[in-house]
């Protein structure tokens, strides 16, 4: 697995969520060694308490994989 390519990819949604006046998180989503999904924090933006990096990431997954993949990301 490659885990410099994912954290580099969170890193750089975090860099744009800084950019966005969001707080500097992002997450990445692997399923079988493939990113299937990617965010930054969007509370800010979006004016949704819950739009943080990691449930934005799972919710991405779950609308491109279905909700009964999430144990695998």
């Amino acid at each position: 697995m490659n885990y410099d390519l994912y954290m580099g990819e969170a890193l750089a949604e975090a860099r744009l969520a800084l950019d966005r006046g969001e707080r500097p998180t992002g997450a990445v989503a692997v399923v079988d060694e493939a990113m299937v999904a990617r965010a930054h924090d969007r509370v800010v933006g979006s004016g949704d308490p819950t739009a943080h990096a990691v449930i934005v990431t799972l919710r991405e997954v779950a609308r491109k994989l279905g909700p009964h993949r999430l144990d695998g990301a």
